[in-house]
C-alpha cells in the first residue's frame, strides 16, 4: 500500500503585512500627535492664540494611500500665519511641526522598526 504524503505551505505573509502596517499607522499617529503638539507650542510663543481657534483646530492624520502622517489646521487664516503677509512673518507652525524634531522622528520610527 502506497502511503501518500500531503505537504502544504501557508503563508500568513499578508497578515504579517497587515499586522506590521497597522504598527507602523498607530507610530506615525504617535509622530503625528507629537508634531500638533509642537505646532501649538510655537503658536503660543509666536502670541498668535486670540481666540485659540488656530490652535485648537491644529491635527494630524496618517494618509490612507501610503504610510505617512501630514499636520495640519483647517482654518484659512492658518495659511498666513504659516507663511506670513506683508504685514507680517509667519510663523512656519506647520511646517515646523514636524521638521524642528525631524531626526529625533526618525530616530523612534527606526528603533520601532528595528524591533519587528
Amino acid at each position: 500500500m502506497a502511503k501518500h504524503y500531503e505537504v502544504r505551505i501557508e503563508s500568513h505573509l499578508d497578515e504579517l503585512n497587515a499586522e506590521t502596517e497597522a504598527k507602523i499607522r498607530q507610530w506615525l499617529s504617535a509622530v503625528g500627535e507629537d508634531g500638533v503638539s509642537v505646532a501649538q507650542e510655537i503658536i503660543d510663543r509666536n502670541h498668535r492664540v486670540d481666540t485659540g481657534r488656530m490652535r485648537a483646530s491644529v491635527t494630524h492624520n496618517v494618509e490612507e494611500d501610503e504610510l505617512a502622517v501630514i499636520v495640519g489646521t483647517g482654518v484659512d487664516y492658518g495659511l498666513w500665519n504659516e507663511i506670513g503677509t506683508s504685514r507680517m512673518a509667519g510663523i512656519h507652525f506647520i511646517e515646523g511641526s514636524l521638521t524642528l524634531y525631524l531626526d529625533k522622528y526618525k530616530e523612534w520610527l527606526e528603533a520601532r522598526l528595528s524591533e519587528l
